[in-house]
């Protein structure tokens, strides 16, 4: 038993207790269950090395998952550098702690592989200029990171700019078929009817009816038909320039679609902002029509025991009116018990005045 215990029994039965103090020590309460029935170091090792590696089998059918997802790698659609080297790394980690290794010129050659069409230039940048042998792949993310943000800030101008674009073509519209055109010397800026050239021709044509009028005399059924055929042939005026108008509409038209020629990738990159602006904004009313009806549901709540409050805050006003009386009543208790003691003390200090004249020998 214990007394016959050597010197090195004792030395071992004190390491393995001392290890099994650390094991426990550093386990949360779940994995200090797995291991409490356990009695030596070694075996609470065991437990949880086959609880988290699992059995050989568990090991050889993980590594093989692994190494299949590895051989498959690829850059997804819109990935970024950053969420590219984070998966990759989780993979070739993983892959290591089961005890598959590849040599760090692969890793190289199957990030650059696994890149999508866009970064070739790089890629053949990279191939031509550095030895792969000797690269690690901090510095080739690194590299790759860098790239990156100058296609990004590439893009963006791209972006800008074909907005620009696009503004300044809408503004040129707008302005062409905002603009007013004379019809009578075809100018923009004003209307016929502020045309000094049109103003002129009627002021002539005035002064010539005038004349004629003045220099004939005429009848009043003769002026009925001269009023007549004036106003005909003001609306024939009228329906010319109305001709007219509409002919130099049509032409303004087809001049303003002539001029404004956009590609059908920008209409679908201006279309594509649109519906991921609305997609936003969706989102954002979404987002308020839960806030409004939360807060529509606290009003209600308030409300209601605002009402269950008013019959108490009825009850407490009438108590506090009763209180008032009875405080009333007893201040006027009061002052008519203190009108009587200072009527008291006027009669007792007339008896001292008169038994202090009686122990003179005054008498009154």
């Amino acid at each position: 038993m214990k007394d016959q215990w050597s010197h090195d029994d004792k030395r071992k039965v004190q390491y393995n207790l001392k290890a099994k103090n650390i094991i426990t020590s550093a386990l949360g309460i779940n994995e200090y269950f797995r291991i409490s029935n356990c009695t030596s170091a070694k075996e609470m090792w065991d437990t949880l090395k086959v609880t988290h590696e699992g059995t050989n089998d568990v090991k050889r059918s993980r590594r093989n998952t692994l190494t299949h997802e590895y051989e498959l790698f690829r850059m997804n659609q819109n990935e970024s550098i950053q969420d590219m080297q984070k998966r990759f790394t989780h993979i070739i980690n993983h892959l290591a702690s089961l005890g598959k290794v590849f040599p760090n010129e692969d890793f190289i050659n199957k990030v650059l592989r696994c890149l999508s069409r866009e970064w070739q230039p790089k890629v053949t940048a990279i191939a031509e200029s550095k030895d792969l042998s000797t690269m690690s792949l901090a510095p080739l993310f690194g590299k790759l990171q860098e790239h990156e943000m100058e296609l990004m800030r590439l893009s963006q101008y791209e972006d800008r700019n074909r907005r620009k674009f696009n503004f300044n073509i809408k503004k040129k519209g707008e302005e062409s078929s905002s603009t007013p055109r004379c019809y009578e010397c075809n100018q923009p800026g004003h209307l016929k009817l502020e045309c000094q050239i049109y103003k002129k021709k009627m002021e002539k044509s005035n002064k010539k009816n005038f004349n004629d009028k003045k220099s004939k005399k005429v009848y009043i059924t003769w002026e009925e038909n001269d009023m007549d055929s004036t106003s005909d042939s003001y609306n024939k005026v009228v329906n010319l320039g109305l001709m007219t108008k509409d002919h130099k509409s049509e032409e303004q038209l087809t001049s303003s679609k002539n001029d404004i020629l956009i590609s059908f990738d920008e209409l679908q990159d201006a279309f594509n902002d649109v519906h991921k602006e609305s997609f936003k904004l969706a989102k954002l009313v979404s987002s308020y029509k839960k806030t409004i009806s939360n807060l529509e549901n606290e009003i209600l709540k308030l409300n209601n025991e605002l009402d269950n409050l008013k019959p108490e805050i009825k009850i407490i006003n009438s108590k506090n009116e009763n209180q008032e009386i009875k405080n009333n009543n007893l201040r006027n208790t009061l002052a008519y018990f203190t009108s009587g003691r200072n009527n008291l003390n006027i009669i007792l200090g007339k008896q001292r005045c008169v038994f202090d004249k009686a122990g003179l020998g005054l008498h009154e």
